[in-house]
């Protein structure tokens, strides 16, 4: 198992060097003050000339396109910038499962990194909506950025197991391995007995610290959707790779990304 943890996060290693530069760049931009335009700007670069020619990927682009010229007319709309956001977000992590569509996947998580943060500009000061910010500057591997936004959420309440539960994750992504359990432990202790939270943060001590290795992992906590603000938790719940599906996918969804490919080889 910590082999496995391990092959993740020199993943995320290796991506974070290559991307080292732009990363930077948009650090600085940041320190500027423009957010919005910068983050929404910058992806269009980065995605100059490189269409897709995906049907699946054309028609999400299509309904986006309807909900931002919509956010145009009315751009305080804190709901709409919100849905865009959590939609790209969406797009990004389905794209992120298919080594072909890895740099599009990139520019909609740009994209959904943008509409956060115009939500986040236009008052929507919410622990939910900065959690949201947190994950998806993490799995750009923008730690720094993401640390400021996790730091922010648990200023509004150093106590939310939910946020403590995503920021251990994070801690324990950047190889910050003491510090990470830590956090878990403050699950532990704040969290409700049997809730969601706590048999989350039991079930990843018990991964990584010789403390917990008695406590029985299975079955593993089964995640109440219901109970879900928005969290990102299919993948925030994963430790080789806390906020992206590192795996290459093959194989082709029946109605997503790959189900032209599919029809194609048929």
């Amino acid at each position: 198992m910590e082999q496995q943890l391990n092959k993740g996060l020199n993943k995320g290693q290796r991506k974070a060097k290559r991307r080292q530069k732009i990363y930077a760049a948009i650090a600085i931009f940041l320190a500027l003050g423009l957010v919005l335009s910068t983050m929404l700007g910058f992806a269009n670069i980065f995605m100059r000339g490189k269409t897709t020619d995906n049907p699946y990927l054309l028609e999400k682009e299509r309904e986006a396109a309807v909900l931002e010229e919509a956010l145009a007319e009315d751009p305080e709309n804190v709901d709409l910038a919100t849905e865009l956001g959590d939609f790209y977000f969406e797009l990004a992590k389905e794209c992120w499962q298919h080594k072909d569509y890895e740099e599009r996947g990139n520019h909609y998580a740009r994209l959904s990194q943008g509409f956060y943060l115009q939500a986040l500009d236009s008052g929507e000061d919410t622990k939910e909506l900065i959690l949201k910010i947190a994950i998806i500057t993490a799995s750009l591997n923008e730690f720094t950025l993401a640390e400021e936004y996790y730091q922010r959420a648990l200023s509004l309440n150093e106590e939310d197991s939910e946020v403590l539960l995503s920021y251990g994750l994070f801690l324990y992504n950047i190889e910050q391995k003491e510090e990470a359990i830590s956090t878990w432990e403050k699950v532990l202790e704040n969290a409700p007995e049997g809730s969601t939270e706590a048999e989350y943060a039991l079930f990843y001590l018990a991964l990584t610290s010789e403390k917990y290795a008695d406590v029985d992992l299975y079955p593993q906590p089964e995640f109440n959707q219901e109970d879900d603000p928005g969290h990102d938790h299919e993948h925030d719940h994963e430790l080789d790779n806390p906020w992206r599906e590192e795996t290459e996918t093959e194989g082709t969804d029946a109605d997503g990304i790959g189900a032209e490919e599919a029809e194609t080889s048929e």
